[in-house]
């Protein structure tokens, strides 16, 4: 086996992991991260080197959706390479669904997508509001273009989940789609899929070319029981009208994969959202137990703790966050929120400050950036000592910003 750099930047990697075959190559396509670092194991890599299957692994920095202008470049790298396969297909989930299906025609390849979107774009998909990063990208290499006809393009995914359905269909208004409906795996598909025992089996069966979809359907569907993820989307449907049900199901979610931090995690969505605190934080923890890497969880945490007035413990959460990735705005809004919550609305400021500063595109951030400035002038709390001024430059808002980061941390 052969690892090596075809391509590196601030914002992409590119390694190829082979040297088992020129029958095959796989161009995988990482999905939306909380882990803001390239030096990560791709998508699939683990199952492709287990299968002895060359792989391109194609690894972003900040869930850009692929819209970095070295994308061209790479595309033109990638062309020579896959030269020298017989047969290549592209492979993503999510984001990564989006990019191996947009960048398949460029790449001559059959595409494999687990909920991908046609796009992203509020002025191609307004329907889509999952992912806030959207709204501030440039879509330099989509540019709001149809898709590219490939050779053919097998999406797996959940009927019943409106916006993947919406996607899937204005995907296959411009190339030919092979659906694997797998109802009720919400967004996730390929987690049920890998539940079940049948997204090796899937994605074997298509580079050996003997995959049916209808048949593949019918049998991940008979496997639904066996599917955690199954039982935490008929949770989340359940919550508004028979919230007994939903808790049954959250539960059964963790009775089947009680070593999985998805289910825990679910379960502590469940009782946020019915304001059981206690319970919440518990299976919080419990889900950043099972996978102390994942940002999101320690992220839920904070706010339940925001939510429960623990305003400190949940700084020390979000302080720790910040440490860990300083470009995510909402960690900086949400310690505004939690100054906010205590009075404190001088500190406050400077953090939501540094939030529209990140991202200026989000409309909560700015609201309450207008209402802290407005409290802040009404109860006549900018003071002298710290200098500040809301009406300063964005220059000088950084300096400050730190000098009070410099006064909470000590």
């Amino acid at each position: 086996m052969r690892v090596e750099d075809l391509y590196r930047s601030e914002n992409i990697l590119v390694k190829k992991v082979g040297g088992f075959s020129q029958d095959t190559l796989i161009v995988s396509f990482d999905s939306y991260t909380d882990r803001f670092y390239l030096d990560r194991p791709g998508f699939g890599e683990d199952f492709f080197i287990k299968n002895n299957i060359d792989c391109i692994h194609i690894i972003h920095k900040n869930n850009s959706w692929y819209q970095y202008v070295e994308m061209s470049y790479i595309m033109e790298k990638l062309c020579r390479v896959i030269q020298e396969y017989d047969r290549v297909f592209t492979y993503g989930a999510s984001m990564g669904g989006y990019a191996a299906i947009r960048y398949g025609r460029t790449l001559n390849a059959i595409a494999i997508a687990i909920s991908p979107q046609y796009s992203v774009d509020p002025k191609v998909m307004p329907e889509e509001r999952r992912w806030h990063e959207a709204v501030s990208l440039t879509y330099l290499q989509e540019c709001r273009k149809p898709i590219e006809p490939l050779k053919s393009t097998i999406i797996f995914y959940d009927p019943f989940n409106t916006l993947d359905r919406q996607h899937v269909k204005r995907i296959a208004q411009d190339t030919s789609v092979i659906e694997a409906a797998i109802p009720y795996s919400g967004h996730m598909a390929g987690v049920y899929l890998a539940e079940v025992g049948m997204l090796a089996k899937g994605i074997l069966e298509i580079l050996n070319g003997s995959f049916d979809a209808g048949s593949f359907s019918r049998l991940a569907r008979q496997r639904r029981r066996e599917s955690a993820k199954y039982y935490e989307v008929l949770s989340t449907l359940a919550r508004c009208r028979h919230p007994e049900w939903a808790l049954f199901f959250a539960k059964k979610a963790v009775e089947i994969c009680s070593f999985d931090a998805g289910p825990a995690h679910n379960l502590a969505e469940y009782y946020k959202e019915r304001s059981e605190y206690e319970e919440a934080e518990f299976w919080e923890h419990k889900a950043i137990q099972l996978d102390p890497s994942n940002l999101l969880y320690q992220k839920f945490l904070a706010i339940i703790l925001l939510e429960k007035k623990e305003t400190i413990k949940c700084r020390a959460i979000l302080e720790k966050l910040i440490e860990a990735v300083p470009e995510e705005a909402d960690y900086f809004h949400l310690t505004a929120l939690s100054f906010r919550a205590e009075g404190k609305f001088s500190e406050a400021l400077l953090f939501e400050e540094k939030a529209v500063t990140l991202n200026p595109t989000r409309n909560i951030y700015k609201k309450d950036l207008i209402y802290l400035r407005k409290e802040l002038k009404k109860h006549y709390m900018i003071t002298s000592d710290t200098n500040i001024d809301v009406s300063r430059s964005r220059s000088s808002k950084f300096n400050i910003f730190k000098y009070f980061l410099f006064k909470w941390r000590h």
